[in-house]
This record gives structure tokens, sequence and C-alpha cells, in this order.
């Protein structure tokens, strides 16, 4: 560069103020310093042809510029003396990559290259003399394969990340009732914020299957004693002994004292699965027009508990239900899986994933180990282990190989 000129095109406005103006401090004035040894002509970028001519001289200027670092390196590796004659450098350029690995099927121990994952996933074995760093890439990369038999599958990560599955899987199925009274479900609502003016904050209700009759009451807190004296007091001694009752899975419902009372007066208690709350959707259902009704009513946010018996009146006198099935089977797809089928399982709202906002929709493959008619699904892992509890068919979907 010091025995030519160079002609700096640039669309920056602080280089062309370094180099054209008379005037700098500090840092800026050192640069101008050690840049004016140089013969450069600043020249501003600006129609778009002079850019493309811009562009191209500056492709070439480096083109030029790594084969004279090349043979700037090269001549300083060779030591030469005077007397000795320099034969010429014969230099060729390649189109195709210099260098090239190619995975075999068989490595030279006679086992295939996933040797070493297969064996982790099917027994959790590590190769001998890995060091702990090794282990932990082996469990990294075993995350992504899945054991079917004695074949060794990868995971297709398009499908843990699939869209959730929202249109219902088989029609209504109504249960049906022997006589008024005979099944209740009962669930809470809140915590209500803020309280009452009686500082209560829950909502504890009970719902007939067949009529659609509600009972609630507000609670500071739903105790263990307070649902066991609200089914002696609001149900057994008013609408007689009930065949069952059915609640979700939280513990205030599900204790020793709601077993006690059930034991004593001979009911049944069940739980909707995990997977499948919708099992006691009459009773979300209510929960959802109470919440409705009373948000209507209440004149003020602390006066709700005084408007819940009015609520309940309300509520009473409004029943859809055949109306809400006809509305619910038309969107119906149905879907139908049998035993050995793999699947992939919803991942729930309420379950815990490090990698939080950026977590799948979808976990598995599983295995169906057994399909009931009503839509219920036993699962069990690739390794054969049933899961705890079972699953409908609405949060499950097909897992392809």
């Amino acid at each position: 560069m010091l025995y030519h000129t160079t002609w700096l095109i640039s669309k920056l406005d602080p280089l062309k103020y370094m180099m054209e103006s008379t005037a700098l401090n500090g840092r800026m004035a050192r640069s101008q310093i050690l840049l004016s040894e140089f013969d450069i002509i600043y020249v501003s970028q600006k129609a778009v042809k002079g850019s493309a001519i811009a562009d191209f001289l500056a492709s070439r200027a480096l083109e030029e510029n790594q084969m004279a670092d090349a043979l700037a390196t090269l001549a300083s590796m060779i030591k030469v003396n005077k007397q000795e004659n320099i034969k010429p450098i014969q230099m060729s350029i390649y189109e195709a990559p210099a260098h090239c690995y190619n995975v075999e099927e068989e490595e030279r121990d006679g086992h295939p290259w996933y040797q070493d994952i297969l064996r982790y996933v099917r027994n959790r074995e590590y190769p001998k003399h890995a060091t702990e760093n090794d282990k932990r890439t082996l469990r990294r990369l075993a995350c992504d394969y899945v054991l079917d038999g004695e074949i060794l599958y990868k995971r297709r990560k398009d499908q843990i990340y699939g869209d959730k599955i929202h249109v219902p899987h088989s029609p209504l199925h109504v249960i049906t009732f022997p006589w008024p009274f005979s099944m209740w479900g009962m669930d809470v609502i809140g915590p209500i914020s803020p309280k009452a003016s009686n500082r209560h904050r829950f909502i504890f209700i009970v719902i007939d299957y067949l009529t659609k009759w509600a009972e609630a009451a507000s609670y500071a807190n739903v105790t263990k004693s307070a649902v066991s004296r609200f089914l002696k007091k609001e149900i057994i001694c008013r609408y007689g002994l009930p065949e069952r009752i059915i609640s979700d899975n939280v513990l205030n419902l599900n204790n020793s004292t709601t077993a006690e009372v059930c034991s004593q007066f001979k009911i049944r208690h069940h739980n909707s699965t995990p997977y499948h709350p919708k099992m006691n959707g009459a009773v979300g259902v209510a929960n959802k027009n109470i919440k409705k009704i009373v948000g209507k009513m209440a004149e003020t946010y602390k006066d709700w508990h005084e408007k819940l018996p009015f609520t309940l009146y309300a509520y009473r006198t409004s029943m859809y239900q055949k109306r809400m099935m006809r509305a619910y089977d038309k969107k119906v797809r149905p879907r139908e899986f049998s035993e050995g089928d793999l699947v992939l399982k919803n991942i729930l709202p309420m379950q815990k994933d490090f990698r939080g906002k950026w977590m799948p929709n979808w976990e598995g493959p599983y295995m169906v180990k057994k399909a009931f008619s009503g839509g219920a699904l036993i699962l069990s892992e690739m390794d054969g282990k049933n899961l705890p509890n079972p699953i409908n068919l609405d949060s499950v979907k097909k897992y392809y190989t």
C-alpha cells in the first residue's frame, strides 16, 4: 500500500470525518496519524452501479491479498542460500474439498457405529474406560433414539413439537344414572382474589349428574372437615345416600376424612384421570357458569358471597344438555388405536420442564398396552413398564417411525 494510491469507498460518515477532518483529539487523532503515511483518497458511495463496482473491486482485492499471504507464508518456511538454485513451486487450485471422511457402517471391531448408543438404551450400560465427559455425551445422544425390539429408531423432532390436538376423537358418551341424585361430582372454585368481606375465597360446589342440580357454599379454606360436614348436611341429609361421588385428585377432596364418610355410608368415591379431567366435565361446566353469573350479579368486588344463593337459583333454572351434545358431536373426528401401536403423549401444563417456553408439546413414544371402548388407553414405556395412570384418546397421537 505504500507505493499505490488507495481509493476508500464507504457510506460511513464517521470514517469520512476521520479522513477529512483537520482537528481531532485522542484516539481519532492517533488513528489519522497512523494512516497518514498511506496515500488514501476517500470517495463516498452513491449509486447502486457504483456499489456493484466497488464490491467487485473489493472481492478481487481480497482474493489477491489471500494469495499474497499464502506466498509470504510459504517463503518464510524455506531457508535459501544465494548459491543454490531455487526450484519453482507448483500450485494448483481444486474445486473439490481437499479432505473427505467417509462414515462406514461397520467399524474395525465388527460393531456398528451406534453400538454404544444401542447398549445404553437397552441396558443403561457405558463403554469400558468411558470418562465422565464420555458418559454425559452418550446420555445426551441416547435421548434422540428409541428401541423397538432389536431395532434402534431415531426420534423425529417434528412430531414432538407438533401442534396439540383439540378435535374430539369420539362422540360424547353420556353417563347414565339409575335415579336422580345417585351420582354427584364435586370441585372447588378458587382461590378468588380479592377475598369477600367475610374473608371467604373458595367456593365448594357439588352437582348431580342426572338433574344438574347444584349445591355450593363459600369458605375461607376448603378443609377436609368442611368437605365432610358439607356432604353429610347438604347432600346425604337432603337428597339421600348417593351411589357414588366423583372428584378430581386434589388433596382436600381425597383424604382419610372423606374416605371415612364414604365408608360409613357405603358410597363409592371415584377420581377423574389426571390426563382426562373432562370426565368430571359436568362440574367444570357448572364452575364456569357459576363464576360468570356471580361476576354479573356482584355489585362490589367483596359482596360476591352474598350473591351465591341467587347465583345457584339462576343456574338451576337453565340447563342445555341436548344443545351442548349436538354442538360437540359436530366437531368429532374419530381416532382408533389398537394394542401395540406407538403413540406420543401430550405434555401436561403442570409438568415441570427445564426447557420452559421451548419445551415440546409431546413426549414419547409409548406403546398401547390396552385400548378400551370408551376411549381410555393403558400405555407402557418401550421397556414394558406400564404408566401409573390411564390416559384418554384426546391426549395422544400416533407416532410414525
